[in-house]
């Protein structure tokens, strides 16, 4: 099957995405997720754009569209270049609109494909088990007081 992709479509992808990152780049998020948003699902940059308007809209403290946005990044582009921070970012997101369960198992993710519990994943997830498992939320702190003490790695 060849696809024929409207030339006019694909022309202006890089033009929205170069206008979009100068107004992220320059702290107009809602500016930049509207800029982002024009690029088409056809066009090579949409999945980069995808990312970026999450982002742009994490920066203005919409976290729900965030959420949404990093969520339909990475089931577009599971193991694309953004998807660590993509997923860290999802989680982060979930815990501000305190959807916990949505943020412990994004979080846990996180930590499943790095093979490594971060800090902020464990600060995150203490956070959260604060409300429902103090034993885990102990556990937790006690992971991250560690790895203050030891120079930042949370390893033992």
């Amino acid at each position: 099957m060849i696809l024929i992709y409207n030339d006019k479509i694909t022309q202006d992808a890089p033009v929205y995405y170069k206008k979009g990152t100068e107004l992220y780049n320059s702290g107009k998020y809602q500016e930049a997720y509207y800029y982002f948003g024009k690029i088409n699902k056809i066009s090579p940059l949409y999945h980069t754009a995808l990312f970026k308007q999450a982002k742009s809209a994490q920066k203005t403290g919409d976290y729900k569209t965030a959420a949404l946005k990093y969520d339909m990044y990475l089931k577009k582009a599971p193991e694309a270049v953004f998807s660590k921070n993509a997923r860290l970012n999802l989680a982060k997101s979930c815990f501000y609109i305190k959807d916990y369960e949505c943020a412990r198992q994004e979080f846990e993710k996180s930590a499943e494909r790095t093979n490594n519990l971060g800090t902020a994943e464990t600060i995150f997830l203490g956070l959260i088990e604060k409300n429902f498992d103090k034993e885990k939320a102990a556990e937790y702190y006690r992971k991250y007081l560690y790895s203050a003490l030891s120079g930042g790695t949370l390893d033992g």
